[in-house]
């Protein structure tokens, strides 16, 4: 998604969401990915928080795709990127927190009021 108009890339994060009537994203998620890899370093907060969202959507039925997502975002070394993970992994720290924090390389995840932390004998792996 290459266009200027920042409400237009929010627009197309948001219809490619794995909602109810898009359930077929989860047996194709590719071809939404193809679209969303262009916004994985989005640098206005607006279409950011949408693709956020759209991956923690995804993350409920496809959660080993979305550790591999994360795991490309953190490489990628953009802070945005980095943004986008952390909120892509709200549903993910739930079941793991542990695999959750090593991939985002941090020893707390906070999500609204709950906080997760790595207890002193975990190490990043």
């Amino acid at each position: 998604m290459e266009s200027e108009d920042a409400h237009l890339r929010r627009f197309v994060a948001e219809t490619l969401r794995p909602v109810v009537e898009n359930k077929w994203i989860f047996n194709q998620p590719e071809y939404s990915l193809e679209v969303l890899r262009h916004l994985f370093k989005e640098r206005i907060p607006y279409p950011r928080s949408s693709v956020g969202n759209n991956l923690s959507d995804l993350s409920r039925r496809l959660p080993e795709l979305v550790y591999r997502l994360v795991k490309e975002l953190v490489a990628n070394g953009n802070k945005n990127s980095y943004w986008i993970a952390y909120r892509a992994c709200r549903n993910l720290v739930k079941k793991d927190p542990i695999k959750v924090m090593n991939l985002l390389r941090v020893e707390v995840y906070h999500y609204k009021t709950a906080v997760y932390k790595i207890d002193e004998d975990k190490h990043f792996g």
